[in-house]
């Protein structure tokens, strides 16, 4: 499934001064990505398309990404300033696709919003995303639900978000103990007053 969409402003100036015409605004949303064959891949180049196109927010499923989608997905969003909300909510993903993402949140200055939910991922996922979380400047909102965290991983969530001044959701993964926690809504609670 697709849904993509875009806004573009009616004018902007560049740097030099000069009025640029800009499409007027245009929504654009799909059910389903544009195939020419059926099946994952095809599905994924519908993504991909999307996105050069200027989509702001794509869902992908599990029948969207086959065994190539995520790494063409990452190699996008390497350079893409425009997508905004990306979920991924039982994708089936695996653990190498999710660090491959992490790698991608690390560079990505645009993304607000990533659904990773309902993955299954480990303990070793949950601690590269907090990696991710430590440097990204972007991302405010991350859901991890149905995934799982282990103790380690939830310390690696509370020292990434005493760095990381932006994130102000996190929907928490299976295995945090009350402490965590709580040192974890502390600091959301912190981020959302700076903001």
């Amino acid at each position: 499934m697709l849904i993509a969409t875009r806004s573009w402003r009616r004018s902007r100036s560049t740097r030099l001064g000069r009025r640029v015409r800009v499409a007027p605004q245009r929504r654009r949303t799909a059910a389903t990505a544009p195939t020419t064959t059926s099946g994952p891949a095809a599905a994924m180049r519908g993504h991909i398309e999307a996105l050069r196109d200027g989509a702001t927010s794509l869902i992908c499923t599990a029948d969207d990404i086959g065994l190539d989608g995520i790494a063409a997905l990452a190699e996008v969003l390497m350079t893409n300033s425009g997508l905004k909300n990306l979920s991924l909510r039982d994708a089936k993903l695996s653990e190498s696709d999710a660090k491959a993402l992490a790698d991608v949140l690390k560079r990505n200055t645009s993304l607000n919003t990533l659904d990773l939910s309902n993955n299954a991922f480990g303990e070793d996922v949950i601690i590269a995303l907090a990696e991710a979380v430590k440097v990204n400047t972007s991302l405010t909102t991350l859901y991890l639900s149905g995934d799982s965290c282990g103790q380690k991983g939830a310390i690696a969530l509370v020292e990434a978000l005493n760095v990381n001044a932006k994130l102000t959701t996190l929907e928490l993964p299976d295995g945090v103990d009350e402490e965590l926690k709580a040192q974890i809504d502390d600091c959301l609670a912190r981020n959302g007053k700076a903001s």
